[in-house]
């Protein structure tokens, strides 16, 4: 059963490849026991390698950055619970944008 990327191979399978190859499985047996591809099995490793000696391996933050901060959302939600009607009419609607601001952190 051929994976997806690297982030979608679990835990238990991870540890099993550094198991297996610090036993003495060549990585290319190990791809093709557990249907993983060689990169995979090459970059599980390598970071089981940084993590050892003590360097931790960089986060990569991927996609679209956020556009409203934390303390931006608080401050729309205070400023929606302190002027209710300036905002709009409906209480109802008040709560509904809080949640959907909330939802966003």
């Amino acid at each position: 059963m051929a994976r997806g990327n690297k982030k979608d191979i679990p835990v238990e399978i991870q540890k099993l490849v550094v198991h297996l190859y610090l036993k003495g499985r060549k990585q290319a047996d190990i791809a093709i026991d557990l249907q993983i591809s060689d990169r995979s099995v090459k970059n599980i490793l390598r970071r089981y390698r940084l993590e050892r000696e003590g360097h931790a391996p960089p986060v990569r933050r991927r996609g679209r950055p956020r556009s409203l901060t934390v303390m931006d959302v608080d401050f729309l939600v205070g400023l929606i619970e302190r002027t209710p009607t300036s905002i709009c009419t409906s209480r109802k609607s008040n709560c509904e944008i809080c949640v959907m601001l909330r939802s966003r952190c």
